[in-house]
């Protein structure tokens, strides 16, 4: 069992949206993070249609991940 996924979008085979829409489909539930060094609006606009968690830029993933992995846990447990 998962409580959380973090992914990069940028992967082999699928990208962190690909991966999240197949996450749904198992496990809708599963809240997702993808990080990416650029974060375009489109890419907003997908992230928020496919509901992922959040977005996070690489450039702050150190700053930001531990905060972030428990806004995104809280928000899935209301």
């Amino acid at each position: 069992a998962f409580d959380i996924v973090v992914t990069d979008f940028n992967m082999p085979e699928m990208n962190g949206m690909e991966l999240a829409t197949a996450l749904a489909r198992v496990a809708p539930r599963l809240p997702v993070i993808i990080t990416s060094g650029f974060i375009s609006d489109e890419m907003r606009q997908q992230a928020g249609d496919l509901h992922v968690g959040a977005l996070l830029q690489k450039e702050y993933t150190l700053e930001r991940l531990a905060g972030l992995v428990h806004s995104v846990l809280e928000q899935h447990r209301e």
